[in-house]
């Protein structure tokens, strides 16, 4: 059971319906489900805690591993982002709130607080049907690379993954692996993220898309299916010497959703990853789940006292 702030408790797979059921209540933000505080939960470090009603996470950054506080909830909003804006300057991670979700904001005081959009971290939310056909004028690209994939391997297979089959495992992380060290900028601990997940799948309802040529692995798609026909697209590589096969491999994904009646999908952020946002971009969002960071608001005696010296301006 999640303790009463101020205690916090480790992050362990025994919360895992107790945190399913509180995000139940609110939109799909990635950071909240469970399968990817699990994931992402490298270090072993993250906690949790309930505070005015509203879940607490002491998040690690996915990038820098940097500790963090966020909360999801609806009640004394101003008192609970007070109260956690001050432990963090206590603890030392400084004094802003990090991937705080746009339900949670709404009911600040922005005259107490600033509110700043973190864009690097909007989900990108996805009308499935839409990678099934790729129509209309803004998937024009899209649909041309899935047509130039089909006809130069024509022979490929798409593929459910038992993600519980051991060679199944070894397969996807080795493909995740290659793709690091193709694209050139790994993301820090996303092997060991993905690792973990693969360790817990079986307790998820999940889908998992297997793109294979010549028997081999070359493009995978972990998702997680959630509620009210949405799902939460986990983890997602691809061996990009095939040209076209990143169309190809959200086309069967797509496919694959359709069949369980899945509407929605949400694609997680792009960590300000250049190429990650141009990619997410390009297969057209229908809509974003915002974030914010969130830090109290200076006053003008407090702006003046640290206004830098002339020479610095």
């Amino acid at each position: 059971m999640i303790p009463q702030f101020p205690d916090f408790k480790q992050l362990e797979f025994s919360d895992k319906d107790e945190l399913e059921t509180f995000a139940a209540g609110f939109s799909p933000y990635s950071d909240f489900e469970f399968a990817s505080l699990w994931a992402w939960n490298v270090q072993e470090n993250m906690e949790l805690s309930l505070l005015r009603k509203n879940l607490v996470v002491r998040f690690t950054d996915y990038v820098t591993g940097a500790f963090f506080y966020t909360f999801l909830g609806k009640t004394e909003l101003n008192d609970t982002a007070e109260e956690l804006i001050a432990l963090s300057e206590k603890k030392g991670y400084g004094s802003v709130l990090h991937l705080i979700p746009e339900e949670a904001i709404t009911g600040l005081d922005t005259d107490r607080f600033d509110i700043t959009e973190s864009r690097d971290h909007f989900d990108y939310l996805y009308e499935v049907e839409q990678h099934v056909t790729y129509g209309g004028g803004k998937l024009k690209s899209r649909r041309n690379f899935l047509n130039g994939f089909l006809k130069t391997y024509p022979h490929y297979g798409a593929v459910p993954l038992d993600l519980s089959d051991e060679l199944t495992r070894r397969e996807v992380l080795e493909l995740c692996r290659r793709w690091e060290e193709n694209k050139g900028f790994p993301i820090p601990n996303e092997q060991r993220a993905l690792s973990r997940f693969l360790d817990v799948a079986h307790f998820f309802t999940y889908s998992a898309v297997g793109i294979t040529i010549d028997s081999t692995l070359v493009g995978f798609c972990t998702t997680v299916l959630l509620r009210d026909g949405r799902a939460n697209a986990l983890f997602e590589k691809v061996d990009i010497r095939y040209h076209g096969i990143h169309a190809l491999l959200r086309h069967e994904v797509a496919k694959n959703l359709i069949r369980a009646r899945y509407t929605h999908l949400n694609y997680e952020q792009d960590l300000g990853i250049l190429s990650l946002r141009q990619s997410k971009t390009a297969f057209n969002p229908t809509g974003f789940l915002k974030k914010y960071s969130v830090s109290r608001k200076r006053t003008d005696a407090f702006a003046s006292q640290t206004q830098l010296p002339a020479e610095f301006d």
